[in-house]
Protein backbone atom coordinates (compact mmCIF):
# COMPACT_ATOMS: atom_id res chain seq x y z
CA UNK A 1 0.00 0.00 0.00
CA UNK A 2 1.24 3.43 -0.89
CA UNK A 3 -0.16 6.57 0.66
CA UNK A 4 -0.64 9.55 -1.60
CA UNK A 5 -2.34 12.93 -1.28
CA UNK A 6 -5.19 14.46 -3.22
CA UNK A 7 -5.26 18.13 -4.11
CA UNK A 8 -7.17 18.84 -0.88
CA UNK A 9 -4.42 17.28 1.22
CA UNK A 10 -6.42 14.21 2.26
CA UNK A 11 -4.39 10.99 2.22
CA UNK A 12 -5.36 8.36 -0.34
CA UNK A 13 -4.41 4.71 0.05
CA UNK A 14 -3.44 3.08 -3.25
CA UNK A 15 -2.34 -0.46 -4.02
CA UNK A 16 -5.26 -1.85 -2.00
CA UNK A 17 -8.24 -3.47 -3.71
CA UNK A 18 -11.83 -2.71 -2.77
CA UNK A 19 -12.20 -6.21 -1.34
CA UNK A 20 -9.18 -5.73 0.97
CA UNK A 21 -10.49 -2.34 2.09
CA UNK A 22 -13.93 -3.85 2.84
CA UNK A 23 -12.36 -6.67 4.86
CA UNK A 24 -10.61 -4.17 7.10
CA UNK A 25 -13.87 -2.39 7.78
CA UNK A 26 -16.16 -5.30 8.72
CA UNK A 27 -16.38 -6.54 12.32
CA UNK A 28 -18.31 -9.30 14.06
CA UNK A 29 -19.37 -7.88 17.41
CA UNK A 30 -22.01 -7.87 20.12
CA UNK A 31 -24.90 -5.41 19.99
CA UNK A 32 -26.45 -4.62 23.39
CA UNK A 33 -30.21 -4.80 23.62
CA UNK A 34 -32.84 -5.33 26.32
CA UNK A 35 -33.99 -3.32 29.29
CA UNK A 36 -31.99 -1.46 31.88
CA UNK A 37 -30.17 -3.88 34.22
CA UNK A 38 -31.27 -6.81 32.01
CA UNK A 39 -29.17 -6.84 28.85
CA UNK A 40 -28.95 -9.43 26.15
CA UNK A 41 -26.68 -9.26 23.14
CA UNK A 42 -27.05 -9.94 19.44
CA UNK A 43 -24.06 -11.15 17.49
CA UNK A 44 -23.97 -9.01 14.34
CA UNK A 45 -21.75 -8.15 11.41
CA UNK A 46 -21.27 -4.39 11.27
CA UNK A 47 -19.13 -1.75 9.66
CA UNK A 48 -16.25 -0.93 12.02
CA UNK A 49 -17.15 2.76 11.83
CA UNK A 50 -20.76 2.33 12.99
CA UNK A 51 -21.61 2.75 16.70
CA UNK A 52 -22.00 -0.26 19.03
CA UNK A 53 -25.80 -0.32 18.89
CA UNK A 54 -26.08 1.27 15.46
CA UNK A 55 -26.59 -0.02 11.96
CA UNK A 56 -25.50 -3.56 11.17
CA UNK A 57 -25.19 -5.72 8.05
CA UNK A 58 -26.44 -9.11 9.25
CA UNK A 59 -27.71 -10.76 12.43
CA UNK A 60 -25.72 -13.94 13.30
CA UNK A 61 -27.14 -15.02 16.67
CA UNK A 62 -27.75 -13.99 20.26
CA UNK A 63 -26.26 -14.30 23.74
CA UNK A 64 -28.31 -13.91 26.94
CA UNK A 65 -26.04 -13.89 30.02
CA UNK A 66 -28.90 -13.15 32.47
CA UNK A 67 -30.54 -16.59 32.24
CA UNK A 68 -29.42 -19.68 34.12
CA UNK A 69 -27.97 -21.49 32.19
CA UNK A 70 -26.71 -18.86 29.76
CA UNK A 71 -28.51 -18.95 26.39
CA UNK A 72 -26.36 -18.82 23.28
CA UNK A 73 -27.61 -19.40 19.75
CA UNK A 74 -25.27 -18.73 16.83
CA UNK A 75 -25.72 -19.56 13.14
CA UNK A 76 -22.31 -21.17 12.55
CA UNK A 77 -22.66 -21.25 8.77
CA UNK A 78 -23.20 -17.49 8.55
CA UNK A 79 -20.30 -16.83 10.94
CA UNK A 80 -17.98 -19.09 8.91
CA UNK A 81 -19.00 -17.28 5.72
CA UNK A 82 -18.14 -13.88 7.19
CA UNK A 83 -14.88 -15.06 8.77
CA UNK A 84 -13.76 -16.56 5.45
CA UNK A 85 -14.53 -13.22 3.78
CA UNK A 86 -12.22 -11.49 6.25
CA UNK A 87 -14.51 -10.09 8.95
CA UNK A 88 -12.64 -9.58 12.24
CA UNK A 89 -14.37 -10.55 15.51
CA UNK A 90 -14.16 -8.22 18.52
CA UNK A 91 -12.62 -9.56 21.75
CA UNK A 92 -16.02 -10.41 23.27
CA UNK A 93 -17.28 -11.98 20.05
CA UNK A 94 -14.03 -13.95 19.67
CA UNK A 95 -14.36 -15.46 23.16
CA UNK A 96 -18.00 -16.37 22.48
CA UNK A 97 -17.07 -18.02 19.17
CA UNK A 98 -14.24 -19.92 20.86
CA UNK A 99 -16.58 -21.17 23.58
CA UNK A 100 -19.01 -22.43 20.93
CA UNK A 101 -16.20 -24.11 18.95
CA UNK A 102 -16.71 -22.11 15.77
CA UNK A 103 -13.15 -20.73 15.58
CA UNK A 104 -11.76 -24.29 15.91
CA UNK A 105 -13.95 -25.38 13.01
CA UNK A 106 -12.65 -22.46 10.93
CA UNK A 107 -9.02 -23.38 11.57
CA UNK A 108 -9.78 -27.02 10.63
CA UNK A 109 -11.34 -25.96 7.33
CA UNK A 110 -8.33 -23.78 6.55
CA UNK A 111 -5.90 -26.65 7.30
CA UNK A 112 -7.76 -29.39 5.42
CA UNK A 113 -7.27 -28.03 1.84
CA UNK A 114 -3.53 -27.56 2.50
CA UNK A 115 -3.08 -31.19 3.60
CA UNK A 116 -5.12 -32.62 0.69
Amino acid sequence: MVAGFLNAGWPVVTGCSDKERRQQLVKIRLRRMGAKQHPFYRLVVADARSPRDGRFIEHLGYYDPMTDPVKVKIDADKVMKWLQQGAQPSEAARSLLKREGILERLSETRKSPASA
